[in-house]
């Protein structure tokens, strides 16, 4: 899950503009992180290409930290294995 991590941090840092020691993994990406809508439709367009998984627009609100977008990234990933 460590990889999963770091690889969404970086996603969420390129989209942000911010180094991945800028923020910690459970800073909200709206609230603490100054995100808009865009921004997340990007990363979630991003984690999406990364992955091989879809992310259904029902998700899409709950994905508000890195650790939220890693637990959900690791989950249809292992889904996905079955």
């Amino acid at each position: 899950m460590e990889k999963i991590i770091n690889d969404v941090k970086e996603i969420v840092a390129s989209a942000i503009d911010l180094e991945v020691d800028e923020f910690k993994n459970d800073d909200h990406l709206y609230n603490d992180l100054g995100a808009d809508s865009v921004i997340g439709f990007e990363i979630i367009i991003k984690l999406q290409k990364k992955f091989g998984i879809k992310i259904d627009t029902k998700e899409a609100p709950t994905l508000m930290t890195v650790n939220k977008m890693a637990e959900l990234v690791t989950a249809k990933m292992a889904t996905a294995e079955k």
